[in-house]
């Protein structure tokens, strides 16, 4: 017998509603006479996305806290995925791709963070067979934000590793309500020419 008694272990979701509740109870309590902005609001000058979230051993920042939830669930169900996934948000900037991916794309995402889409498509140049640049409204994933729709497409990249690839890819939009577009996935992947 245990000299406590019986441990119980907790389930993902009961350990994310724990971590909840303590910073929902930390938010509650009134600011430190320390603090700047004491005797204001309780939780005043907090910011979630600040408040570290625990890998392993070592805690590191929670910036997908502020993404819509939609991001954040296809960002999770895209570092699960064995095929290359692009994930941009409503103005096209670059909010994550996955692990498949940075073997095409020739960089880790860990390497290149977030970045808008003048950036990536300047970094990756997608272009026609013939190697001139493709007009990025008629990138697949641009279709998907700008149009709303699904697109299929096949263009040319020069990942940072230098090697020049065929891509396929198809793309779709991510809404909440019909008419509010949060972002798109691509899912591409490289083709024998």
């Amino acid at each position: 017998m245990r000299p406590f008694g019986k441990l119980r272990t907790w389930s993902g979701a009961e350990k994310l509603f724990r971590w909840r509740r303590g910073i929902q109870a930390h938010l509650a309590r009134p600011n430190p006479p320390s603090q700047p902005g004491a005797g204001t609001q309780p939780g005043a000058g907090i910011d979630l996305g600040d408040v570290p979230v625990v890998e392993g051993s070592r805690a590191v920042a929670a910036p997908m806290s502020q993404k819509p939830i939609e991001i954040i669930l296809t960002r999770q169900l895209a570092s699960t995925l064995a095929m290359p996934v692009f994930l941009v948000d409503p103005d096209g900037t670059l909010v994550f791709y996955n692990e498949p991916a940075e073997r095409l794309l020739g960089m880790r995402f860990d390497e290149t963070g977030e970045m808008s889409a003048g950036e990536w498509s300047s970094l990756w140049v997608p272009s026609e067979d013939d190697g001139r640049p493709l007009a990025p409204e008629r990138l697949p994933l641009m279709i998907a934000v700008a149009e709303r729709r699904p697109a299929h497409g096949e263009f040319w990249i020069r990942g940072l590793d230098g090697a020049r690839r065929h891509i396929e890819a198809t793309a779709f939009p991510l809404t909440r309500l019909p008419d509010q577009v949060v972002g798109a996935v691509v899912l591409f992947w490289e083709t024998p020419t």
